[in-house]
């Protein structure tokens, strides 16, 4: 078994990756003081640093992730998935080596995603809050899907 550790350089790339989603959100670092519509790329590059956030999270917990669904192809599924537009991630949560498959397990993680999201204003999903539970489901919200 590894160990991730949290090093000056891994919080200076934090700090940086911070800087870019402001960046991305228009200086501010808030959805709703853009004067222009954040486009589909945009959303998902922004997805993509929050999802090493989450990664990051994680594994400074004590736990281990590996990913699940990313991507869902055309013809798999249903048809607005927002896996289908990258803004959806299913992430498998493991601690001591077992996989926790319950949403429950999911919960304290689900918090930490929609943190992210209302501190930089963007729709950041959790699938624990669900009518149907998926709690190893993380998405940015499109379309108002998700």
């Amino acid at each position: 078994m590894f160990a991730l550790v949290f090093t000056h350089t891994t919080y200076i790339w934090m700090l940086h990756e911070l800087d870019l989603i402001r960046t991305l959100l228009g200086g501010e670092g808030l959805v709703s003081e853009r004067l222009v519509p954040m486009t589909l790329r945009e959303k998902q590059s922004l997805f993509v640093l929050f999802v090493a956030f989450l990664i990051g999270e994680i594994h400074a917990q004590g736990y281990e992730a590996t990913f699940g669904e990313t991507y869902r192809r055309k013809g798999v599924g249903r048809d607005w998935s927002l896996h289908r537009k990258r803004l959806a991630i299913d992430i498998n949560l493991f601690k001591k080596g077992k996989y926790l498959t319950k949403t429950e397990a999911h919960k304290r993680f689900g918090l930490y995603w929609e943190s992210l999201g209302k501190t930089y204003d963007v729709p950041l999903a959790w699938g624990g809050r669900f009518k149907k539970k998926d709690g190893n489901h993380y998405s940015f919200s499109h379309g108002g899907i998700q």
